[in-house]
C-alpha cells in the first residue's frame, strides 16, 4: 500500500491512472494489471449482489404497500358508501346554490307578503268607506284586480251621475250600489285569499330551508376524515410507484452482467527508474532548511525579552522612561555614561540633594545593582555624601562594598546592610523615621530594594522614597512586566516613579551567548568586581 498511488487524471474526466512502484520493473507492471482487472471483476460481482438484494426488498416492501394501498382503497370506498358521499366539494356547491335561490324566493315573497299586510290592513282600517279609500297596489297588480278597480270607479262615476237626477232610494242607484258592494266584496276577498296563499308559500321556503341546511351538519367531520383517507391513499400510492420504479431499476442492474469500467492502456514494463528524484529531494532539503532557519530565528527572538525599545514601555505605560543605558563592554565608556546620566538626572531634577531614591526591580539580573552601585560612585566623587541601605543583602557580595560594615571603598560613600527580619514588625511610620533621620548625616539615601514580586517590604519602602527608579532590562524583563509595574503604582499612589531600562537596543549574538552559557558550566565560578 505505501507503493501504491491511485489518481485522477482529471476532475470532470472518470478516467484514473493506477501506478505501482517496486524495485522490480516486471512486479510494478504485472501488479497493476492484475489489480485493475479484480477491480473490474469485484465491480461486477458486487453489483450483481447489491442488485439481488435490492430486488428482494423492494418485492417485500411492494406487497407490504400493495395490502395498506387495498386498505386504504376499501375504506375510502366504505365511507362513500355509508355516507352516500360522490364528490363532497360538486355535492356542497349545488346544496349551497339550491338554498341561495331559496332565500332569493323566499326574500321576494316576504316582500310582497309584507306589502299584502300592508294592503289588508290599510282596507280592514277603512272598511266601511271603502270607497274614499285610495289602497296601494304594489303587491296586487293582476288583471283582473285592475279591472275590478276599474269597474268599481265607473260605478262610483255613474252613481254619481244617477245621484244628479235621482235621490239615494231609487232603484237605479241602490242597483249600482248593490253592485259596487259585490265588487268590494271581491276584491276584499280576494286580498285576503291572496295574502294566505303567500304566507303558505313563505312558510314552505322557510321549512325546504332548513331541510337543505340539514346536509351541511357534520360536513366539516366528513371532510376532515375525507382528507385523512386520501392523504393516506396518496401516501401508499407514492411509496407503491416509487417502489415499482426502483424495482424495475434494479431488476435492469441484475440482468446486465457487465462492467462499465474498463483498462484503457495497460501497464508496460518501465525500462527507467522514476526514484529516487534527485531534483526534488534537492528542492524539500532547500526548503527544509529555510523553514528550520526561520524557526530558529523565531524561536530565537522569543527567547528574548519583548522589552527592548522606548517606545514599547511609552505605549504600554505612563510613567516616563528617564533613563536608558546601552551595553557598555569598557570600563571607560561605563564610567563615562554614568557620569553623563547622574548629571542629567539632577538637571531633570528627579534625583536632587536631601533625597532618598529606592532603586527597584523583579529580578536581580535587570541592572539594578550595577546603577546603584555607579550612581552611588558618580554622586560619592562629586562630593556628595551618600548612604546605602541594602534591603535586599546582596552588596556585600561585591567588592566595592565589602571594606567594613559600614564604610566601602568607594569615596563619600557608606553602607548598611538592613536585617529585614527586625523591620517586618515595625510600622511605616517607624520605617519612615528611621530612614529620614540619615539625611541628617548624608546628602543622598540609596535603597537598595528587595525584589518587587517577592519582597516583604519592598512596596514600603516605595512609599517611603521620593524618588523611585524601576528597572526593566532588553534581554530579561517581559513585556507584561511594564503593565504590573502601572497597576502597582496607581494602585499604592508611589511619589516620582521612573523607568530605567537596562541594556537598550542590545541584540547579542546567539552563538557567542551559547558558547557563554556553556563556559559558565564549565568552569567554576570566580568573584569578580561588577562592571
Amino acid at each position: 500500500m505505501t507503493h501504491l498511488d491511485v489518481t485522477s487524471v482529471d476532475k470532470d474526466v472518470p478516467v484514473i491512472r493506477i501506478s505501482y512502484k517496486s524495485a522490480v520493473p516486471e512486479k510494478a507492471a504485472v501488479f497493476v494489471n492484475a489489480l485493475a482487472s479484480a477491480y473490474i471483476d469485484d465491480y461486477i460481482s458486487t453489483k450483481y449482489q447489491a442488485a439481488e438484494t435490492t430486488s428482494q426488498f423492494l418485492d417485500n416492501r411492494i406487497d407490504e404497500v400493495s395490502k395498506k394501498l387495498s386498505n386504504s382503497e376499501n375504506n375510502i370506498q366504505g365511507y362513500r358508501d355509508d355516507k352516500n358521499i360522490i364528490n363532497i366539494r360538486q355535492e356542497t356547491e349545488t346544496d349551497l346554490r339550491k338554498i341561495s335561490q331559496l332565500k332569493i324566493q323566499q326574500t321576494n315573497i316576504k316582500m310582497n307578503l309584507e306589502a299584502i299586510h300592508e294592503l289588508n290592513d290599510y282596507i280592514a282600517r277603512g272598511k266601511d268607506n271603502f270607497l274614499d279609500l285610495a289602497p296601494n297596489f304594489e303587491a296586487f297588480t293582476d288583471l283582473l284586480s285592475t279591472e275590478m278597480v276599474k269597474k268599481i270607479k265607473q260605478l262610483q262615476g255613474e252613481k254619481k251621475d244617477l245621484l244628479l237626477t235621482y235621490t239615494a232610494n231609487d232603484e237605479r242607484v241602490k242597483l249600482v250600489d248593490k253592485k259596487i258592494k259585490d265588487h268590494t266584496d271581491y276584491l276584499v276577498e280576494s286580498i285576503q285569499n291572496t295574502k294566505k296563499s303567500l304566507d303558505t308559500k313563505y312558510k314552505n321556503l322557510n321549512d325546504d330551508i332548513e331541510e337543505s341546511e340539514k346536509v351541511f351538519i357534520g360536513l366539516p367531520e366528513k371532510e376532515k376524515l375525507m382528507n385523512m383517507m386520501n392523504r393516506d391513499f396518496e401516501i401508499f400510492q407514492g411509496s407503491y410507484n416509487f417502489l415499482n420504479n426502483k424495482k424495475i431499476e434494479a431488476d435492469i442492474a441484475r440482468a446486465a452482467k457487465l462492467s462499465f469500467h474498463r483498462i484503457i492502456t495497460p501497464a508496460a514494463i518501465s525500462k527507467n527508474p522514476v526514484s529516487p528524484n534527485r531534483p526534488i529531494i534537492i528542492i524539500v532539503c532547500a526548503l527544509l532548511g529555510m523553514f528550520f532557519a526561520i524557526a530558529l530565528i523565531t524561536i530565537v527572538h522569543a527567547l528574548k525579552a519583548r522589552v527592548n525599545d522606548i517606545e514599547s514601555i511609552e505605549s504600554n505605560s505612563t510613567l516616563p522612561v528617564t533613563l536608558h543605558t546601552p551595553y557598555l563592554k569598557s570600563p571607560e565608556s561605563l564610567r563615562k555614561h554614568f557620569l553623563k546620566s547622574v548629571q542629567n538626572l539632577f538637571v531633570k531634577e528627579v534625583i536632587q540633594d536631601k533625597e532618598i531614591v529606592c532603586f527597584t526591580s523583579a529580578k536581580t539580573n535587570e541592572g539594578k545593582v550595577l546603577h546603584l552601585v555607579n550612581v552611588a560612585e558618580v554622586l560619592g566623587l562629586q562630593g556628595r555624601k551618600v548612604l546605602i541601605l541594602d534591603a535586599e543583602g546582596i552588596l556585600s557580595n561585591i567588592e566595592d562594598i565589602c571594606e567594613s560594615p559600614l564604610k566601602t571603598k568607594l569615596s563619600n560613600v557608606d553602607y548598611l546592610r538592613l536585617d529585614i527580619e527586625k523591620f517586618t514588625h515595625k510600622t511605616l511610620d517607624a520605617l519612615e523615621t528611621y530612614t529620614i533621620q540619615h539625611l541628617d548625616q548624608y546628602d543622598v539615601v540609596l535603597i537598595n530594594n528587595e525584589s518587587i514580586t517577592e519582597g516583604i517590604l519592598s512596596n514600603a519602602w516605595m512609599s517611603l522614597s521620593y524618588c523611585n527608579l524601576v528597572f526593566l532590562d532588553a534581554r530579561y524583563t517581559p513585556k507584561k512586566a511594564i503593565l504590573q509595574y502601572n497597576l502597582l503604582c496607581d494602585e499604592f499612589k508611589f511619589s516620582d516613579v521612573h523607568f530605567v531600562l537596562n541594556r537598550y537596543q542590545y541584540n547579542p549574538n546567539i552563538i557567542s551567548e551559547m558558547i557563554q552559557i556553556v563556559k559558565k558550566f564549565m568552569t567554576k565560578p570566580v568573584k569578580k568586581s561588577l562592571i
